[in-house]
């Protein structure tokens, strides 16, 4: 068997329990598109939100330049070294500049992953105090732009006191929590909609990804009125399976969501359930319809070995199958179409049936809505046991009603329903942060991923593909 250094990491470090991974990379991605938007041009075309930013004294304003970002990934760290230049001018002409400023970390600034239960956020913080050193110029046309302030005589000294001054202390906090607000933070809720993590949260920077798990968490399963299951570590992980040692990297994986196949049966037995369901219907002098929907009695999921990138299509089948023994719960009729649309002689049978279901999960992306969604694509729809319960109305012939109704749809119909499931289970299985997309730039696609490593668990990601 042969699985991912990924899928192997999840295994040895979240074991039984649901987990999110994210790129190291595609946090250095992110950082790097939102430096692209930030820079400007100095020193007087700022970046769209980085400029013309008022001040509360002598009708001033100053704008601001990222103009060099260093990202270094530790271990549980992430170190910024960066440089900002700044200018203080008119408000509303960023070219009358009073004066230049250039700001930099005295030493890289450390931050960690924290995490905000009420919010299901994962952000990062700064870790100790850093210090910055900021050095200050005049402008080329400082004399004349100060000429046109009120600020009083000697104009030099007087901003030096009453703007620079103060103005060194704010610029230097402001300096700090930019750099803290390029980093992404990542929503779990919105990577996982259907998981909670419960505090204290662990973490695994080992690798090309950073690793997220709990020792206890919740599951919201179903879908109008879902139902929250908590759950803990399996001590039955990974159910006497061997793991192999990992062959295949995973570096492409920029997101993933992993579940055991405990906590996979968990999620979906539920969300399955109440969507599953049955129309059909045909017939010739005598019409005839059955509607209905399955019960799932026992829900077995079937993981293989492997691991399958989509394609174009941005859709991936295989790796997971569901298989189940079912209740079936429905009515057939049937009658004779008369004038104007009635119904004449309508005969109704209650259906009771039992046996067994089969699919597959087909996973799609859709960058659009931000979304990878499961789909079941059904492979098996088989009742081996159906008994009815018949009602007629008075005057019709019995006997053929309740004949056409057993003979075509029972034996012919019911009991083979592949292909006739109309409504099948779908939910949204992980969210895409819209970060990603802006990420991805003009030469790349995203596509989903999915790997199982066969009886014991499988992850979901989103993955990154060239098309330039």
């Amino acid at each position: 068997m042969t699985i991912s250094d990924l899928h192997s990491r999840f295994i040895n470090f979240a074991k039984g329990m649901p987990a999110i991974a994210f790129s190291r990379l595609q946090l250095v991605r992110e950082i790097q598109a939102i430096q692209g938007k930030l820079e400007g041009v100095f020193p007087d075309q700022p970046a769209v939100g980085m400029g013309d930013i008022p001040l509360p004294v002598y009708g001033l304003a100053y704008s601001a330049f990222l103009s060099d970002l260093k990202v270094k990934m530790g271990f549980g760290y992430v170190e910024l070294d960066a440089r900002i230049e700044a200018t203080i001018h008119l408000r509303g002409n960023p070219s009358e500049i009073i004066r230049t400023y250039e700001v930099t970390t005295s030493q890289p600034i450390r931050l960690v992953l924290d995490y905000d239960f009420a919010s299901r956020k994962l952000f990062w913080r700064e870790q100790g105090s850093a210090d910055t050193n900021m050095v200050g110029a005049w402008g080329p046309d400082a004399v004349a732009v100060l000429a046109k302030t009120a600020l009083p005589a000697p104009q030099q000294d007087s901003f030096l006191q009453e703007v620079e001054l103060p103005s060194i202390w704010t610029t230097k906090n402001m300096f700090i929590n930019l750099l803290i607000a390029l980093l992404p933070y990542y929503e779990t809720g919105e990577l996982a909609p259907w998981l909670t993590l419960l505090e204290p949260l662990q973490f695994d920077y080992d690798g090309d990804h950073v690793l997220v798990t709990a020792s206890r968490a919740q599951i919201a399963v179903g879908g109008c009125d879902p139902t929250s299951i908590t759950v803990e570590p399996d001590p039955l992980f990974p159910y006497g399976q061997a793991i192999p040692a990992p062959s295949v990297s995973a570096d492409r994986v920029d997101m993933a969501v992993y579940l055991p196949k405990t906590r996979f049966i968990d999620f979906t037995a539920k969300v399955l359930q109440p969507a599953v369901m049955v129309n059909a219907g045909g017939g010739g002098l005598v019409k005839w319809s059955v509607s209905g929907a399955f019960s799932l009695k026992k829900l077995t999921a079937d993981i293989t070995t492997g691991i399958i990138f989509g394609g174009a299509g941005l859709t991936v089948t295989g790796n997971i199958g569901l298989r189940a023994v079912i209740d079936f719960l429905g009515a057939a009729r049937a009658w004779i179409d008369g004038p104007s649309g009635l119904k004449l002689g309508l005969a109704s049978a209650s259906v009771l049936g039992s046996g067994d279901f089969a699919s597959e999960i087909r996973l799609t992306a859709d960058l659009t809505a931000g979304y990878v969604y499961g789909d079941l694509v059904v492979t098996q729809a088989v009742l081996t046991k159906v008994d009815f319960d018949v009602n007629t109305p008075l005057g019709w012939p019995i006997d053929d009603v309740a004949g056409e109704i057993l003979d075509r749809v029972a034996k012919n119909e019911i009991k083979k329903l592949t292909g006739q499931v109309t409504h099948l289970g779908r939910w949204d299985f992980m969210g895409i942060p819209f970060s990603y997309k802006d990420s991805l730039g003009d030469f790349n696609a995203a596509t989903p991923v999915i790997e199982g490593l066969a009886g014991v668990a499988a992850y979901t990601g989103i993955a990154r593909i060239g098309i330039g």
